[in-house]
Parts: structure tokens; sequence; C-alpha cells
């Protein structure tokens, strides 16, 4: 079994799932890569290395030392091949984990141009939400992709990761916006990537689905400018970390054996579509799980 650093040696040692490569017709099962691990930062420091950049795992060495982390990556979406007729869109790794379209009050996803593929685009913010009999009702467009659970998107108590490459503009942030989303925090446990607040720091959820402790970290850096970012959440055995641009922007210890388990769908841009879904108003690609 691999060995699992904790604490501030994941700095030197841990790696971040690269960019993903679509899945031959043949694959079956997880993919395990291995990538440079990142680097610690302070402050606004940023990473030498464009964050944008698609580096294959075929095309990235391992890193020379033992202690590198490889990761089996369980889901990911890179959105290039755009939706079927059937608003759903396929699981990259080859495991199946297939993405279908929920909407409500014409809530839509739609695909934009980002280096030589397609990212999704979800709605710009709502701030208008209007007054019925039954009280304040909102109608704003809602929309969520999302993939049935299964047990390898439970990581229970094994390290993990997850992660997206994100667009925010600084005037579409809001006091929660869900990126990234399997359960719900007062119910399930769950793990989560969002982007919170006005100045659009993101920040990294997961909770315990036996006791439903609540563990985060948030990074000390906004995303919200409007340009892409690469935005990476990673837990090991008693720590819970945020890289933002490749660069660890902040971590927390958590108990070891947290159980991190729920039978909810994986969800991409919002918690559902009911009201106060946490819409994300941004665009979105690469999006993986990987499990440690």
């Amino acid at each position: 079994m691999r060995a699992v650093l904790a604490g501030a040696a994941l700095a030197a040692a841990i790696a971040v799932p690269a960019t993903l490569s679509r899945a031959g017709a043949g694959d079956h099962g997880p993919r395990r890569i291995v990538v440079p691990p990142v680097a610690p930062s302070s402050g606004s420091a940023r990473a030498s290395s464009d964050p944008s950049a698609s580096p294959l795992a075929s095309a990235i060495p391992a890193p020379p030392t033992a202690s590198a982390t490889a990761w089996d990556v369980v889901a990911s979406y890179n959105f290039d091949d755009g939706f079927d007729r059937t608003d759903t869109i396929f699981d990259d790794s080859g495991n199946g984990h297939t993405l279908r379209v929920a909407s409500r009050h014409g809530g839509a996803v739609r695909t934009e141009l980002r280096g030589g593929g397609l990212a999704l685009s979800y709605p710009r913010p709502c701030r208008k939400p209007t007054f019925q009999l039954s009280g304040l009702a909102s109608t704003c467009p809602r929309v969520v992709l999302q993939a049935s659970t299964s047990d390898d998107l439970n990581p229970g108590t094994r390290p993990f990761a997850w992660g997206a490459m994100i667009k925010l503009p600084p005037n579409a942030t809001g006091p929660g916006e869900n990126v990234i989303q399997k359960g719900f925090r007062a119910r399930t446990g769950q793990f989560k990537l969002q982007v919170d607040g006005v100045a659009g720091h993101p920040s990294c959820v997961i909770t315990e689905t036996r006791t439903r402790a609540f563990h985060e970290v948030y990074a000390r850096v906004s995303i919200a400018d409007g340009t892409w970012h690469r935005v990476d959440c990673l837990r090991s055995r008693t720590t819970l970390m945020i890289v933002v641009d490749r660069l660890i922007s902040a971590e927390a210890w958590i108990p070891a054996g947290l159980l991190v388990s729920n039978d909810m769908p994986l969800r991409i841009g919002g918690k559902s579509v009911l009201r106060g879904n946490d819409q994300f108003n941004g665009a979105i690609d690469d999006v993986y799980v990987a499990l440690g």
C-alpha cells in the first residue's frame, strides 16, 4: 500500500491529477496517472507554468522519488465532445459516470471554446427573484450536471482528489457557487469545491458521514478575474488541502479515519435545481475525481 504523507510533508510529495485526455473506446476501469508534485506557496505567488495548459499524463515523466502519489481517476470530463442529442456527457475515464442535465426555469449550460477544445458555460447571475402569493419564490434559471452515485465515487476513508478548471468574472460572484459536489452537509456527508463570497475565493469542503463534522480549507487568493484557474482539492489521511494554479493555498488538519460516503449524485455547477441551489455562474472545464 502506498504511504500517504500528511501536514507540511504533502507540500513536497503529493501529486495533483493532470488534465486528462479522452479514454479510448476499449478502456475499462480507472486509469492511473502520476504527475509532478505541486509546490508550496506563500501570499499571492503564482506558479511559473501556465495553469490552463493541458499536459497529458503520457507526456509527463514520473517524479523521481518513491513518495509521489499515483491516482486512480474514477471520473473525468473534458467536455470536448459537447452534448449528445439526449443532453448527456460521457465520462472520459471510461468508468461510465455519465452526466445528465437537470434544470428549472430555463437554466441551461452552453459550450464555449477553450484552447483547442470546449468548456461549459453556466447561466449568468440572477438577482431578481419574483414575489408570488406564496411568498418569495425565485424563478432564476437553475441547472446542474449530475451522475448517479456509485461505490467508486464514494472515497470512504481513502485519500482522494477532485478539481476543475474554473473561470469566473468578478461581477459573477455570489454568497456561494458550487463547482463540484457530492452529498449534502446537513444530512449525508459530502465533498465539495465551491467559490465563496463577493471576493471569489475558492474553498474545499468535506463533512463526516457518521458525525457530520465540517472541515473546510479556504484559498488565500481570489479566482474571480475572468481568466482560467485550476483548482484542486486533496484529502490525505489527516490533511485537507486546496491547490490553486498548482500552488498550495491552504491546508487544515482533519481526523484520521474520516468517512466520506453517501448515496447522492455527483453534481457539477450547483447542489440541485431547487431554490437556493448555490448556482455556479461561470465556466467549468476538465473536472475529475480521483482516488489515492
